[in-house]
């Protein structure tokens, strides 16, 4: 009789809450395989690298979780200030509302490099060995650098511009340096060319001159 009972008991629990009974622990048993992610954009933490390391073992691991669960899967390993941060942004939203690939987008868009790509190019082609650095470190981050740097997105003209930028080392140039790479970042990338930058930068040094000349200043409007 007790064997029966039991059987009654097992029988009488919902195919559906087995399933999410299962995928619970599926869920817990996965988070624990993947590191949490904490933001660091200064050594290069971003969600985007984070979710990359981890994105096989997730497809894998998730392949028959339904959304929610994948989503609460990526909310479980944000460290408390990116999950609090993250609610913040999509408040009033529920985060189980949102989709798993929109939630994605939106954890890669606001965990990022806030540095633009004018000037992860710029700092890639300054790059430099540092004092006693491993050779292997040094290489990882040249390789990490040019990845950043997305040649393959480059123009030809841009390129040109940033060689002409990164040759006005004076210290007298600094000013039109700064003022060049920013009118680079701003602009759109299809109207600035070469010859518009030599423009800009003889105005500016026209402008240097006549306030030298006047006791005006060196600023540059």
């Amino acid at each position: 009789e007790q064997g029966q009972q039991r059987v009654v008991v097992q029988s009488s629990v919902p195919p559906e809450s087995t399933g999410a009974i299962e995928q619970c622990r599926a869920l817990e048993a996965l988070s624990n395989m993947i590191e949490p992610f904490a933001y660091c954009e200064e050594s290069g933490l971003t969600f985007e690298a984070w979710y990359n390391r981890f994105r096989g073992v997730i497809a894998v691991g998730a392949a028959n979780f339904d959304e929610k669960a994948k989503v609460e899967l990526i909310l479980m390993k944000l460290e408390t200030g990116a999950n609090a941060l993250y609610r913040q942004l999509i408040a009033p939203a529920d985060p189980s509302s949102i989709s798993f690939d929109d939630t994605i987008s939106k954890l890669s868009d606001l965990f990022k490099k806030k540095t633009s790509l004018l000037r992860t190019r710029w700092d890639c082609l300054n790059l430099q060995r540092r004092s006693g650095e491993d050779l292997a470190a040094y290489g990882a981050r040249v390789n990490q650098a040019t990845v950043d740097f997305k040649l393959k997105d480059l123009s030809e003209e841009q390129f040109k511009i940033l060689i002409f930028i990164l040759g006005l080392q004076d210290n007298t140039e600094k000013s039109i340096r700064t003022h060049l790479l920013n009118m680079q970042d701003k602009a759109d990338a299809k109207v600035v060319t070469l010859q518009s930058m030599i423009v800009e930068a003889e105005r500016i040094m026209q402008i240097q001159r006549d306030c030298s000349i006047g006791g005006l200043g060196d600023s540059v409007h």
